[in-house]
């Protein structure tokens, strides 16, 4: 008998329409009925979940979900933070300079915000991007203090992300706690 299955959100619970089809909400409400534990896991944050956590009916005590491919966990009904696993402010420095370095676009993920200093044009057809609001302000003007960031996009075309991963140590980026990300659109 299983006690609790773990669901990646892209791929695996919503179709290529990032919608969840009527036999899923089925199948994990019968699932969730018989005491198993459903934790949904993704690189998102916790608000571009909650649709989904809604329908799917785990909006309640005792269930969780895994956000920004695990650097933080969240107790659904109160939105309590269980786990959390932040950038350090000079990590962050650092990867801002690198994105300066190859003139690239990088996006600052916090619990409710994602913060771009310009929105790269190559975002309008993606779809992706389709239902994040971004906040456009100056990195400078952040309080990484107060405004904790779980998740860094370098957002580019292929051939410059390609560039980027070329050219940047691996291992700069690879000893940080938490994951990279490099999105070429």
């Amino acid at each position: 008998m299983y006690k609790l299955v773990a669901i990646y959100v892209d791929g695996t619970l919503v179709n290529d329409d990032k919608k969840l089809t009527q036999k899923t909400i089925d199948s994990i409400k019968k699932a969730s009925q018989k005491n198993i534990k459903i934790v949904i896991s993704s690189a998102r944050s916790f608000y571009r979940l909650k649709d989904y956590l809604g329908q799917l009916e785990l909006i309640k005590d005792n269930q969780y979900t895994i956000c920004f491919n695990g650097a933080v966990i969240i107790e659904n009904k109160n939105q309590e933070i269980m786990l959390s696993n932040k950038f350090d402010v000079e990590e962050i420095w650092e990867l801002i300079n690198l994105a300066g370095k190859f003139k690239t676009s990088i996006f600052l993920y916090s619990m409710n915000n994602v913060f771009v200093e310009e929105v790269p044009r190559i975002i309008e057809t993606s779809r992706s991007f389709k239902n994040v609001k971004l906040d456009l302000i100056k990195f400078e003007d952040i309080n990484f203090i107060k405004n904790n960031i779980y998740k860094i996009l370098f957002v580019n075309d292929y051939d410059k992300i390609t560039e980027i991963r070329k050219k940047s140590q691996r291992s700069f980026y690879r000893n940080m706690k938490l994951q990279v990300v490099f999105q070429s659109i």
